[in-house]
């Protein structure tokens, strides 16, 4: 687990789902995070996090933002596509609980998540896509 002051990165648990479920099924999350907007079912859930925690492609790695203090779990955040060979990879991250919004959490998460990619796993370069409209991720990138 990677700490921060008021957060915690912790691998993701299958009980997340039950809340990325609501989150991705979100019309605001959906264009905030460039996700496909076609309805997500129980099932395709549940093959997404099948394969985000089984995943040993070493290319991926996905963290739980969980609160410190309450234990409260209120996003994700990943790097994925990681070239060992570039040292590259692609930075997303969603805050899907909306009372966490606007509290730093972003911002500390990816902070840890960087200091992680960058300072252990060696990498040199991450990237990240946006969409324009996202007044909170262009604050935070």
């Amino acid at each position: 687990m990677l700490e921060g002051k008021n957060i915690r990165l912790r691998p993701l648990k299958k009980s997340d789902m039950d809340f990325t479920l609501i989150w991705r099924n979100n019309p605001e999350i959906i264009h905030q995070a460039m996700l496909v907007a076609f309805p997500k079912t129980e099932a395709m859930e549940a093959g997404w996090f099948e394969h985000a925690l089984s995943d040993i492609s070493n290319r991926n790695i996905y963290f739980g933002i969980e609160e410190k203090e309450t234990g409260a779990f209120s996003g994700i955040v990943q790097i994925t596509g990681i070239d060992w060979i570039s040292g590259t990879g692609t930075f997303g991250i969603i805050i899907g609980d909306e009372s966490k919004r606007g509290k730093g959490f972003g911002f500390q998460a990816s902070s840890l998540l960087f200091e992680y990619a960058f300072n252990t796993l060696n990498l040199r370069k991450i990237i990240s896509y946006l969409v324009a409209d996202n007044l909170a991720t262009i604050h935070l990138h």
